[in-house]
């Protein structure tokens, strides 16, 4: 799991979608929109994505955190939503209760701070680690609220082909 979470086609997707994102609003713009600054962005986000796992993976082994995703799968749309926003702060543990997800936590914030030492100088202050840390939660669940509803918008369509 580790090692897929590194170099799997998620870690990959999430890399390339952001580049591309902070290379259409030019951030940091000290690296202008160009092909190499391009480079720089994909390598950025995917350092961040490695450097966020790591500490993830550590923090969770550590308080013996489940941080996979476990879908409530039905019930009140709303519910689901609730629960799947929730799951990127609150993790099942080893022992089947809920606790604060502690690794998640530490990997989003860790990373952008550690991605500082690499980012231009704008980028290096407290507010940007807390920005960009809180941005990686906001991430965290909106990919839950995808992995809960997918399954469900998948089969609708697949339901109304010919």
């Amino acid at each position: 799991m580790y090692l897929k979470s590194l170099i799997g086609p998620g870690a990959l997707v999430q890399s390339v979608a952001s580049a591309v994102v902070d290379e259409v609003r030019d951030f940091p713009h000290e690296w202008h929109r160009s092909g190499l600054g391009f480079e720089k962005r994909l390598g950025s986000e995917y350092g961040q994505v490695v450097i966020s796992n790591a500490i993830q993976m550590g923090f969770s082994a550590i308080h013996s955190e489940d941080p996979r995703y476990y879908r409530m799968g039905q019930g009140n749309p709303f519910k689901r939503t609730f629960y799947a926003i929730t799951s990127s702060l609150v993790v099942t543990n080893t022992h089947g209760g809920r606790e604060i997800a502690l690794g998640e936590i530490a990997g989003s914030f860790g990373s952008w701070a550690i991605a500082t030492r690499w980012n231009p100088p704008s980028e290096r202050t407290g507010s940007q680690i807390l920005l960009y840390g809180g941005a990686g939660i906001v991430g965290k669940s909106l990919s839950n609220t995808l992995r809960e509803f997918w399954p469900d918008v998948h089969r609708l369509f697949k339901r109304n082909k010919p």
